[in-house]
């Protein structure tokens, strides 16, 4: 096994594959700028088109509009969180619009509409009416960058806001049995990221016990880890050791689990597997089992998880102090 610290050990890595690398990122990447000529209806006094009122939509009010609707196929997983939301009391009035033209057809709001259908709540939604129904006002809707996590919480004024909602987010899939899963449902919702991270005390500690080792592994599942160890375990310091001691090497037999846990780092980054969400999900199910080795004071031969097995194991579980 090479020996040294792990960051400096995945730069080298890095460096002798420069030409292929890949994006390791743990956040959204920005979307295209927009161009001055994608822009339609605009003039110095702004846009001329539409008049703009809050209305209230009940379902069979938004039934009605979605006959007459030429948007895009609609995404459900999108709509049943939308629709979960109203249910549950945490819909926000925030200013966006329903768009319909001055034929009437909807230009943007199906995914509310139809939340509000399968919900059967009735929203107020503010509604603009009377846009132009060349196409040229469907073709500027949603071309910024989408907010993320991290946006939420930078705005809330947290440190290390992108490290905070990644981790915010593993912490919360393991949390609900969904480190495996995909889709509708299965990480916590963009509006929910504050009160999450609020009521994971301690997140700054272990985000900032995890300093070391950010630039070698996806910060968010390391942070998550260390987080999960610690407060399952009630035990900060051998969280911290366990931590220091995947980063820099020091001390490790080869039978010792961290040892082992580097080992399947090194070998993953020699081998560039794509560090996408199913293999941080694996990460972080190796990272487990080691813990809970080394909670053992056992040892180990060899450390592996494959979520894509024909009979792959279940999710490992924290072993309780």
């Amino acid at each position: 096994m090479a020996k040294g610290n792990l960051a400096t050990i995945s730069r080298k890595i890095k460096e002798r594959t420069k030409n292929q690398e890949p994006d390791y990122s743990d956040t959204q990447p920005e979307l295209p700028t927009i161009q001055p000529a994608q822009i339609h209806h605009q003039n110095g006094e702004g846009i001329g088109y539409g008049t703009i009122r809050v209305e209230t939509w009940d379902p069979k009010k938004a039934a009605e509009q979605l006959k007459k609707n030429n948007n895009r196929s609609m995404a459900m997983g999108t709509v049943l969180r939308y629709a979960q939301d109203m249910s549950d009391g945490f819909w926000e009035y925030n200013g966006e619009t329903i768009k319909i033209s001055e034929a009437g057809w909807l230009q943007d709001g199906q995914k509310r509409l139809q939340a509000i259908i399968l919900s059967q709540k009735t929203i107020r939604l503010a509604t603009v009416r009377g846009l132009p129904d060349d196409g040229n006002v469907f073709n500027t809707i949603d071309t910024g960058q989408p907010r993320n996590g991290s946006h939420v919480l930078q705005r809330n004024s947290v440190i290390n806001a992108s490290t905070a909602a990644a981790a915010v987010n593993w912490i919360w899939k393991y949390k609900h049995g969904k480190c495996l899963e995909r889709g509708a449902g299965s990480r916590p919702q963009r509006h929910q990221m504050f009160r999450f991270f609020d009521e994971y005390s301690g997140l700054e500690d272990s985000i900032a016990a995890c300093t070391s080792i950010r630039d070698s592994l996806p910060a968010g599942v390391v942070t998550a880890a260390h987080y999960l160890f610690w407060k399952t375990s009630k035990d900060k310091p051998a969280a911290d050791l366990f931590i220091e001691q995947l980063s820099a090497g020091q001390g490790l037999k080869s039978t010792d689990p961290v040892y082992k846990l580097r080992e399947y780092v090194i070998a993953s980054a020699r081998r560039r597997e794509r560090r996408n969400d199913r293999w941080k999900a694996e990460l972080l199910a190796v990272a487990i089992k080691a813990w809970n080795a080394t909670h053992a004071g056992g040892v180990v031969k060899r450390l592996a998880y494959n979520s894509l097995a024909d009979k792959p194991e279940g999710f490992p579980v924290l072993a309780k102090k």
